[in-house]
């Protein structure tokens, strides 16, 4: 094949007019092409010119053997040119990788993201467990305090309660010999009876001797009023000791319940107040039912009345002050104004039964120790009070008791404690 034939096929392939239109519209596309379109396309050019430069530079070389000239570009310096889009291939191979890379890294980034978001949440989590254990531990700590002062009451009741029973079983023993002296008496006086006097009652002359029943007056009338001043005595200990110990050992367990001091005290002052009324209502009934038994005994008509109440008197712990503990917390849960919940009386439930105990032995009294009359807003009087220390010292209204005033009769017995304050409506 001759050299222009060669020419000839190289201008019939149109291949520099192919390389030219590739060439304008990669000038057209190239600003909405991507980078890795232009990327191509600009190889698929190079690779073209270098086919191009390839035939031209074989019919160089063959014109220049045929006329015996130095052919300016050597097969080496082609062969380099070729290598350079080898070169650009391996490049591209690169950037892939490296855009592999970047890909895989924003995946990492990624992931590591959505892991520490998740972390954060789980923290959070674990923040909220903590603070809701740790809130329950208080809770159930609260309960725990609140189950052993329950249990510590119920062990004061209870070893009241046996204190109460070894009372019991010394008075019914006491009882069983005086029932077997009154019996042995009783034998005596018969066989006294059965035999004659052996006495001469000229002996015995009205000078000689007082009346008996002068002389036994007397005496149980001395013995009467010294019995009767050692119990008032004892009462007011009793007194004392309920409002110093009992009473304040409730105001202070109520304070988990009820928050404000006042309502507690009203609540401490209605509990004494309802344990005296409810011990002046069952009185009468148990009078009637301790003369019934003891008329079956066989005490004369004219002394019944005086021997029912030494009975009571003298054995008032015998009666059985659940009946009235049951009135009182019957009494407080009825009044709207308390309010008052189960837990709260089960704090004070000791408290209520020392009062109903020492309003019983006050009121079986033959002269009962009572509770002086009181009312909000009252006046305060001097004689049958004193003040607390929050009071308002410049007001003579009476804005809350707190401890009653113990009377017998009009005769004050121990001072009350009232809160004295100004009222802000006007009074009626």
């Amino acid at each position: 094949m001759s050299i222009k034939s060669d020419i000839a096929a190289l201008d019939n392939i149109n291949s520099f007019m192919v390389l030219v239109r590739k060439l304008r519209q990669w000038k057209h596309m190239y600003n909405s092409n991507t980078i890795r379109d232009n990327l191509y396309q600009g190889s698929e050019l190079f690779e073209l010119n270098a086919r191009l430069q390839n035939q031209i530079y074989n019919i160089i070389e063959r014109i220049s053997i045929h006329g015996n000239l130095q052919v300016p570009y050597t097969t080496k310096d082609l062969h380099k040119s070729r290598d350079l889009y080898s070169e650009l291939k391996h490049e591209n191979k690169i950037n892939k990788l490296s855009s592999s890379l970047y890909k895989k890294d924003d995946l990492i980034s990624s992931l590591k993201s959505q892991y520490e978001l998740e972390i954060s949440h789980l923290e959070n989590k674990m923040r909220k467990l903590d603070t809701d254990l740790s809130s329950t531990q208080l809770v159930t700590r609260m309960e725990l305090d609140r189950k052993e002062r329950e249990i510590d009451n119920i062990k004061n009741e209870s070893r009241v309660h046996t204190q109460e029973l070894q009372k019991l079983k010394t008075q019914n023993l006491k009882d069983s010999i005086y029932k077997n002296e009154v019996k042995n008496i009783g034998h005596k006086l018969q066989t006294l009876s059965s035999q004659p006097a052996n006495y001469d009652s000229s002996y015995i002359t009205e000078s000689h001797t007082l009346p008996r029943s002068t002389l036994n007056s007397s005496y149980r009338k001395i013995v009467s009023f010294s019995e009767t001043e050692n119990k008032i005595n004892a009462l007011k200990n009793q007194f004392d000791d309920l409002n110093s110990i009992f009473r304040q050992s409730a105001f202070d367990n109520m304070r988990e319940y009820i928050s404000n001091k006042e309502k507690r005290d009203c609540i401490l002052y209605q509990v004494i107040k309802e344990s005296f009324r409810s011990a002046q209502l069952r009185l009468p009934e148990y009078k009637l039912s301790t003369r019934d038994k003891l008329a079956i005994v066989g005490v004369s008509s004219l002394d019944l009345t005086e021997q029912t109440q030494q009975y009571i008197e003298k054995n008032s712990e015998l009666y059985d002050h659940n009946i009235l503990i049951n009135d009182v917390i019957s009494s407080l849960t009825r009044n709207i104004d308390l309010y008052l919940t189960s837990s709260t009386i089960s704090v004070i439930r000791t408290y209520v039964r020392e009062t109903c105990k020492f309003a019983w032995n006050c009121t079986v009294l033959a002269n009962p120790l009572t509770l002086s009359l009181s009312s909000q807003w009252e006046l305060f009087d001097d004689y049958k009070y004193r003040r607390s220390v929050d009071s308002e010292y410049s007001s003579p209204l009476v804005q809350c008791h707190i401890w009653p005033c113990l009377m017998m009769g009009m005769q004050k017995i121990t001072k009350g404690v009232v809160k004295t304050g100004h009222r802000t409506s006007r009074i009626i």
